[in-house]
């Protein structure tokens, strides 16, 4: 079992979500920027909701890549890891 670092989806939208960023947001308008930014702020698995969380994760799918990681234990299985280097190295 590895730690590594924990950080918000709001702290790493506001660190990688610029043009040269992991997941750039300037491909959208300033509504849908804002609507992400409030969704890394407090989200909500209804989809229903005006923070629907897979709204976030749509945008870090569009963006990243899916590895084989798992998270134990399985109840926390919503993790991302963003940084191979720290995951595997510390």
């Amino acid at each position: 079992l590895r730690r590594v670092p924990i950080i918000s989806a709001e702290e790493f939208l506001s660190l990688e979500g610029g043009d040269d960023g992991f997941v750039p947001l300037n491909g959208y308008n300033e509504t849908k920027k804002q609507h992400l930014l409030n969704v890394a702020k407090a989200c909500e698995e209804r989809k229903i909701s005006d923070v629907f969380c897979e709204d976030l994760y749509d945008h870090y799918l569009a963006h990243g890549l899916l590895g084989p990681i798992i998270s134990e234990p399985e109840s926390e299985a919503n993790c991302f890891v963003f940084d191979k280097d720290v995951f595997l190295y510390g």
